[in-house]
């Protein structure tokens, strides 16, 4: 998947589009599974031992400081929100046409749970009427 803001499916929480915006897809999925469901303080200016330095690189560590610099920014729970967010966010997905693979990339969940999410959408869309 390309690291290009309008890539990023509109079921993607919004405070995930912005970190994407600022540091890239792959950077800022590494920071959602390090920091999930996290509020993390953004120093103005990272060390090069800081931990988001150290966790995403210190010139991502630097994009992400002149925009968010001197501030607390909310890591999006992704795979670890509540179930009832999970399941609203795979159905909304499934709906909108995205792969199983684009759907497990972006939410951190396991190809299992979405085919699972899947298969209880297919057997509950009230679209197809029963045949008995």
């Amino acid at each position: 998947m390309s690291d290009r803001l309008d890539a990023i499916p509109a079921w993607v929480p919004k405070a995930f589009r912005d970190i994407v915006d600022v540091v890239g897809l792959k950077a800022a999925l590494t920071l959602a599974k390090e920091q999930p469901g996290q509020r993390i303080y953004v120093p103005t200016r990272p060390a090069k031992e800081h931990w988001i330095s150290k966790t995403i690189g210190a010139d991502l560590a630097a994009k992400l400081a002149h925009r968010y610099g001197g501030t607390e920014i909310d890591i999006p729970l992704m795979a670890s929100g509540n179930r009832a967010q999970r399941w609203a966010m795979v159905e909304k997905a499934i709906e909108d046409g995205h792969s199983v693979s684009e759907i497990i990339r972006l939410s951190g969940l396991s190809r299992r749970t979405v085919y699972r999410h899947k298969a209880h959408i297919d057997r509950t869309d009230s679209r197809q009427g029963r045949l008995f």
